[in-house]
């Protein structure tokens, strides 16, 4: 089963808590800048979760902005750049009102959250200072089993306590990667994945209590495996966090929009500066 086969491996440079060594609390400063955390206007809200691909553009799921979702927060979002926790500023956050929200022309047409299309750039007014990822090509292979990492503003593997908050402080979870036809194994998702979908498993093989929707799938640069040592400017976005068991649900990975499979509307969207590869 593929279950058993995902066997946990560690990845010593993600221990930075004595809580568990499968997670951090990104304590060091700078070390994600591109992490956006967006949130609905007036209230601060944190909704979801969105990338910066280029310093004018963040990628996120497009069930995040489309108005007729339940879970938008509008076409014009506020966005933090940057943040450590969703719950602080400080004086490297950058602060936007999005200008304008470029959806998928598919995801217009399915509009189901397990779409291979749920994908929206959001245009800033400005660009960001931030340092930007390299967005994964198509020439690049992943194979199943080969560990990446997401990030999430999320809780640890039991959820939030009792009427505790859902979000806080930026963390990382080692994942392991399945392509699509291991995500679709009948011991998993059970044919239910869309063609263009991936899938991380986390290292206690639960739904992930850290992601939400739009979070990243990333190959970090990680030094002899610490990831407190690695560069932004060598990060890779593998994937897009767009649907998942509840958290903690045992056996069942997270499912992310294949970046590779989008790169070219990427691209064509933002422009003639296109994006890092």
């Amino acid at each position: 089963m593929l279950v058993v086969q995902l066997a946990a491996r560690s990845h010593p440079g993600l221990a930075e808590t004595e809580e568990s060594c499968r997670y951090q609390v990104s304590s060091t400063a700078g070390r994600y800048p591109y992490m956006v955390s967006i949130r609905r206007a007036g209230s601060h809200e944190h909704v979801c979760t969105g990338i910066l691909v280029h310093p004018k553009y963040v990628v996120t799921a497009a069930h995040c902005v489309d108005f007729e979702s339940v879970y938008s927060a509008g076409r014009r979002p506020l966005v933090h750049i940057g943040p450590t926790s969703v719950h602080y500023t400080d004086e490297r956050v950058e602060m936007m009102v999005v200008e304008r929200t470029v959806i998928h022309p598919r995801w217009q047409v399915q509009k189901q959250q397990n779409s291979a299309f749920n994908l929206a750039l959001m245009e800033l007014p400005k660009p960001s200072q931030h340092q930007v990822p390299h967005v994964l090509s198509d020439h690049v292979h992943l194979r199943t089993g080969q560990q990446l990492s997401a990030l999430g503003w999320g809780s640890y593997d039991s959820g939030p306590s009792l009427g505790g908050d859902i979000f806080g402080g930026l963390k990382i979870e080692s994942q392991t990667f399945i392509d699509g036809n291991g995500c679709n194994r009948a011991n998993l998702w059970n044919g239910s994945i869309p063609s263009g979908l991936v899938c991380g498993l986390n290292e206690i093989q639960k739904a992930s209590c850290l992601v939400d929707s739009g979070g990243p799938l990333m190959l970090l640069d990680m030094p002899n495996y610490d990831v407190r040592r690695g560069d932004p400017k060598f990060d890779f976005l593998a994937g897009i966090n767009i649907d998942g068991e509840p958290c903690g649900s045992p056996g069942k990975p997270d499912v992310y929009l294949d970046i590779r499979e989008h790169l070219k509307w990427i691209e064509l969207s933002i422009g003639a500066d296109g994006v890092d590869k």
